[in-house]
């Protein structure tokens, strides 16, 4: 459970900086699509980071199926995000060669820990 935590605390985290990266990147004032994409990610962060918080103080025995659900779901939107980056699908400016495969790993890693608490 202290691995899941922890995903959860890395993915929020990655999530936060990516759309804070494209919010005060270096070509100023974002477009409209980067500013929702921003939010989006943001918005993101902050869910996951909330997840983990409820998940480290959270009694595993009936609302482990329930927490490897949100696991499975941020992991593979999280892949989703990931590779859009790395294909120039979001309109990153700076780092989403960097954010993209930070993303797609800890995507896979939220997908591993989702599918084990889910099963137990």
């Amino acid at each position: 459970m202290r691995a899941s935590v922890a995903i959860g605390i890395i993915g929020g985290v990655v999530d936060l900086v990516a759309g804070l990266a494209l919010f005060l990147g270096p070509m100023g004032m974002p477009s409209m699509a980067a500013s929702w994409v921003a939010v989006g990610l943001v918005a993101l962060g902050l869910v996951v980071l909330a997840t983990a918080a409820s998940l480290a103080v959270a009694p595993m025995d009936r609302s482990r199926t329930a927490y490897g659900g949100l696991m499975l779901a941020y992991g593979v939107l999280m892949l989703l995000l990931g590779a859009a980056m790395l294909a120039g699908w979001l309109p990153m400016m700076v780092g989403s060669l960097l954010s993209g495969g930070a993303m797609i790993l800890v995507g896979i890693a939220m997908l591993y820990s989702g599918a084990t608490m889910a099963r137990m």
